[in-house]
């Protein structure tokens, strides 16, 4: 049985309270964040950050991304171009950041 609760939550790029309906079962996993909440990274679709991967332009030492799905991003799982194959397949893009 899933059961969902009413949430309103304050959506600060636009000043306005919003209602979302969460699962239980969403509530077990942390919550994700806006991607309008960071102020830097680089944004790419998750095709373009492997391709870049693969010729050398990111490595382990340059830094690390998260997953983005649509506009929440995943800040509890970082993405590392060595493990470039454990992106998650429903992740649309990722946020970069260099040292």
């Amino acid at each position: 049985m899933v059961v969902f609760i009413d949430v309103l939550r304050t959506d600060k790029a636009c000043n306005f309270l919003k209602r979302e309906y969460i699962s239980i079962m969403d509530m077990q996993k942390p919550p994700m964040m806006f991607l309008s909440q960071f102020d830097h990274g680089d944004v790419m679709t998750v095709d373009e950050f492997v391709k870049l991967c693969e010729i050398g332009m990111f490595t382990d030492y340059d830094g690390f991304g998260y997953s983005v799905y649509g506009d929440r991003v995943d800040n509890q799982t970082f993405v590392i171009p060595s493990k470039r194959a454990d992106i998650p397949d429903l992740a649309t893009h990722i946020i970069w950041f260099n040292r």
